[in-house]
């Protein structure tokens, strides 16, 4: 009886097949989801990079950078103890710890500990990164700026000094716009196609009141998070992209392009329909535009958002009663001019008091009269390489892990 058998017949590996478990494969893929703002899926990698090898100084830096983005105090806390308890002599083991104190907000033990790992490596650049950052928390401004510059020096080639610089700058005085300038345009010049830079440019902009130069801005960086991003899934994707949106719909406000404004807001109001500054600045936009009606709907609903917002209310009450004289020329006539002469104060504003919702943590938008300001302290998608993380987080999480509460004594 013939026996017949059939052999499949396998395609040869391929080398992407072959490298697809590679460290240093997986790491760029981490390194590559951390730049788009994908946290989650950065940190499962380094994570399980640790798994196997514990001790990968690579994979370890871009790990305590990504705990810090998603503000997982715990394990940067357990971290940190195993880190210093194994390498005391390692200026990343206490730069480890000091990025945790900074995290739960205690910006005088993290700059310790910063200081100490420079003190172990003087040439350490994150660790100076990460210095301005913390005084650039708390009010700092001229050590900030110091330590971002001994940075610039230590970290050649890296464009995020000079965006901190820059993001500086603007956040401290608007006589020195043209100095912020200069540093984003230098960190442009470091990294083009980085979405941050391109947004703080186009606030630099808005805030010289060169409106053109900021739309081409704005609307860069959102090709470049479409380009880096693609379909906006991950929160800090959406935060980012909206906070851009808002932005590019006030200069097309200070343009007078009404329509294309509110195509902007309603654009951010898709990623975020629970943030009030949002409605409110399209709710202005339409009362500019002697759209009453809507201007009434949408400040009820930014006040339904944030109810004691004082813009809104005042804008609310000239709203209303617009709608009950606003047939009467003259009175519209009238109306519209007190409109545009009060969206130039508010610019006015934005000169000295843009920064007031940076305390707040609130996004870069024109909220009330406090004008521009910036996301989330050192936030947006930036390069991991030389930095310390971005997004980073807020006050202690309760029941958590308590501080520092294991030993990592100085003398170590």
């Amino acid at each position: 009886m013939a026996h017949s058998s059939t052999v499949t017949e396998l395609a040869p590996p391929t080398a992407l097949d072959c490298l697809k478990n590679d460290v240093d494969v997986q790491l760029a893929r981490a390194r590559a989801y951390y730049d788009r703002l994908c946290y989650g899926k950065c940190y499962s990698i380094t994570s399980n990079i640790l798994q196997d090898n514990p001790h990968h100084s690579d994979c370890l830096s871009l790990h305590v950078d990504v705990l810090v983005s998603l503000s997982k105090k715990n394990d940067l806390f357990l971290l940190a103890h195993k880190l210093v308890s194994n390498a005391p002599k390692a200026a990343f083991s206490w730069y480890a710890v000091g990025c945790y104190y900074y995290l739960i907000e205690k910006q005088d033990q993290a700059r310790h500990y910063f200081t100490k790992a420079t003190n172990i490596d003087k040439l350490y650049g994150m660790a100076y990164l990460a210095f301005g950052h913390s005084f650039a928390v708390e009010g700092e401004h001229d050590q900030a700026m110091a330590a971002y510059c001994t940075a610039a020096r230590l970290l050649k080639g890296s464009h995020l000094p000079y965006l901190y610089r820059g993001m500086e700058y603007l956040y401290t005085n608007h006589i020195n716009v043209s100095l912020a300038r200069d540093n984003l345009m230098k960190a442009q010049e470091l990294r083009p196609d980085d979405p941050q830079t391109l947004h703080e440019l186009g606030v630099c902009y808005f805030r010289e009141m060169i409106f053109n130069e900021a739309v081409q801005c704005f609307k860069k960086a959102l090709t470049a998070y479409a380009h880096q991003i693609g379909p906006v899934k991950d929160p800090e994707g959406r935060a980012a992209v909206e906070a851009t949106l808002v932005c590019l719909g006030q200069t097309y406000r200070k343009q007078g392009l009404y329509d294309q404004a509110c195509d902007s807001f309603d654009q951010a109001i898709e990623l975020n329909a629970d943030q009030h500054t949002t409605y409110a600045a399209k709710a202005f936009t339409r009362h500019l535009q002697g759209n009453v009606s809507e201007a009434i709907d949408l400040y009820h609903v930014a006040l339904s958002l944030k109810a004691e917002d004082a813009f809104c209310e005042q804008m609310l009450t000239i709203a209303v009663k617009e709608s009950v004289r606003g047939t009467e020329p003259d009175h519209r006539a009238e109306n519209e001019d007190s409109l545009l002469v009060l969206d130039d104060s508010i610019q006015e504003k934005n000169q000295s008091s843009f920064i007031s919702d940076l305390d707040n943590g609130d996004d870069l938008r024109v909220d009330d009269n406090s004008g521009f300001g910036f996301n989330n302290f050192r936030n947006l998608s930036e390069s991991r390489d030389n930095g310390f993380g971005d997004g980073f987080g807020s006050g202690y999480e309760e029941g958590g892990v308590n501080e520092m509460s294991m030993s990592m004594d100085d003398s170590e």
